[in-house]
């Protein structure tokens, strides 16, 4: 009877290391490092995939910013790799166009011996003593591997982490097939129900398991939340522990992507589903699911009176230093798509009061300040039956509705500088496009948007140059045939915008966030802000951190 008890025991912890296995085994990162010899800084990314082809489809990658004047070393470690067929290199964000030496390439140690065969996009390439000499024709430049690495990562065997589990798991399951033997002699009780309680009691132990350690979830196109400690570097007590650890466990426990999936079949049978970030309206039309946006619909998301306050002194402290300085500022809300097309919005989700945010802020602005607002749902509902202003599929506007907002907000401008030119598109092609929230929205449940949007023929992206690196996304464009120059604060909604602005103005310098530094706006003849309209709680709430920081 023991050694049956004793053989169920290792059975049972077979199971429980094998199910455990990636706490005690794991790949060792990737390292791929190399000399570099140039100037200035750059970014630096080294990717690999798993197949022997040129495709690099689903690929395993780790980028860093370095400065070539200070080190000549690039160690770069990718993880969660098994194996390893291909490997490119992807030099971004380069600060100079003097050639580029890079040599002893090497991955896992093993160095890459055939660098005559590399291919180079974006830059002249010469081989010469197993050493390659890059003339950079572009700001990226991709250096191509094409012969087979054919290496599977090294394993970490965590020794004491595999000797305790199976210790105590051995232990628990000896004591537990010892108990269950002794319940039905002794307690005169059906196995099964002992049986029954230590499979329960398992399952609650299975969602901690595994820990998901990734930044970001690619299926879900969004950041994982992170858990920062009870006590920070400074000693300061972290009051928001408990509401931190729920959304780090929440977003990384074991099987959590099982459960979604297989909500996500429950979600087909529904006519109007609803996801975490994606909300699924009539005839296809997706809107943005998270409460910020319901709430901007349902008009539950109003403003207090001294939050009107506070948000129209620091709005009317931008426009009396540009008026000061002999500039002018223009404050631009963009529309919510239910705004735009409530027809498509699920019928079951309806406004709770008559009074939206938008019309609160600009009545209370338009009273108590001189701020210029421009705000471009009228204009856009008085077109839409000309085009569709909006992507199906996306949260923003398509590059028709984009035009019609640009067109409103230079008319406006025009008023204060009548040399400035509207730019008026000559050629037009139709496209699809499947968008942010198609990519949200589960595999299972996505429908490609075969409907074709019109988008103007407009080319001018040589004249920009992006830093997507920086904070702020900052992305500069020139136009000499221009002659005023603008500084923009924007969201993801004048993403679209900035082709238009581009062919207005002379310089255009578009900076992705909401707290304006007045002092950047030295050269610029005019400020805009735009703030889409479900963030402007947010926007309160981005000023009053603002505040309490100085």
């Amino acid at each position: 009877m023991i050694r049956k008890r004793t053989i169920i025991a290792i059975i049972i912890t077979i199971i429980i290391l094998i199910a455990t296995n990636k706490v005690w085994l794991a790949f060792k990162p990737v390292c791929v490092n190399f000399n570099i010899y140039a100037e200035g800084k750059c970014n630096i990314e080294a990717q690999i995939s798993k197949k022997n082809n040129d495709r690099f489809g689903k690929v395993k990658g780790i980028d860093s910013n370095y400065n070539l004047n200070e080190t000549n070393t690039v160690n770069l470690k990718i993880k969660n790799a098994k194996t390893v067929k291909r490997i490119r290199i992807i030099i971004s964000y380069i600060e100079t166009s003097n050639p580029i030496t890079i040599k002893n390439i090497k991955v896992n140690n093993v160095k890459l011996n055939h660098l005559d065969k590399i291919s180079a996009e974006g830059a002249k390439i010469l081989k010469q003593d197993n050493e390659l000499v890059l003339k950079p024709l572009d700001e990226i430049i991709i250096l191509n591997y094409p012969e087979n690495l054919n290496m599977t990562a090294d394993i970490d065997f965590n020794a004491e982490i595999f000797i305790i589990i199976a210790v105590l798991t051995f232990l628990f399951a000896y004591k537990l097939a010892n108990y269950t033997a002794e319940f039905n002699t002794i307690y005169k009780k059906p196995k099964t129900e002992i049986i029954f309680l230590a499979v329960f009691f398992v399952f609650l132990f299975i969602p901690m398991s595994y820990i998901d350690n990734r930044e970001i979830s690619e299926k879900e196109n969004r950041m994982l939340a992170k858990l920062n400690p009870v006590i920070n570097q400074e000693g300061q007590l972290n009051y928001n522990f408990t509401k931190e650890f729920d959304n780090w466990f929440n977003d990384r426990f074991n099987l959590r992507i099982f459960f979604i999936r297989a909500n996500n079949y429950k979600l087909i049978l529904n006519k109007n589903w609803k996801t975490n970030t994606v909300l699924k309206g009539k005839n296809n039309w997706l809107f943005y699911g998270k409460q910020e946006s319901i709430s901007s619909y349902t008009n539950k998301n109003l403003l207090t009176p001294k939050e009107l306050e506070e948000m129209a002194d620091y709005l009317s402290n931008i426009d009396d230093y540009c008026k000061k300085h002999n500039k002018h500022f223009y404050f631009i809300i963009a529309p919510d798509k239910s705004r735009i097309y409530p027809e498509y919005y699920p019928d079951d989700i309806k406004p709770a009061g008559s009074v939206p945010i938008t019309k609160q802020l600009t009545d209370y602005l338009n009273r108590h300040t001189k701020v210029k607002i421009i705000y471009p749902k009228d204009i856009l509902i008085a077109n839409k039956g000309n085009d569709i202003l909006y992507y199906k599929t996306d949260t923003h506007w398509n590059m028709a509705g984009a035009y019609i907002a640009y067109s409103e907000i230079m008319k406006e401008i025009q008023k204060d500088y009548k040399n400035v030119k509207i730019y008026v598109p000559e050629k037009y092609i139709t496209e699809q496009h499947n968008g942010d929230l198609y990519k949200m929205t589960p595999k299972n449940l996505r429908k490609d948007d075969e409907t074709y949007y019109k988008n103007p023929v407009l080319d001018n992206s040589s004249m920009c140059k992006k830093n997507i690196k920086d904070s702020s996304q900052l992305v500069t464009c020139y136009n000499k045939n221009a002659n005023i120059n603008a500084l923009v604060y924007r969201d993801s909604f004048s993403e679209s915008l900035i082709p238009y602005y581009t062919e207005s103005f002379k310089t255009a310098k578009f900076i992705w966030r909401y707290d304006v530094n007045i002092d950047a706006a030295e050269d610029a003849d005019i400020v805009i802000l735009e703030v889409v309209e479900r963030l402007i709680p947010r926007f309160r709430k981005i000023l009053k951190e603002e505040e309490n920081a100085v």
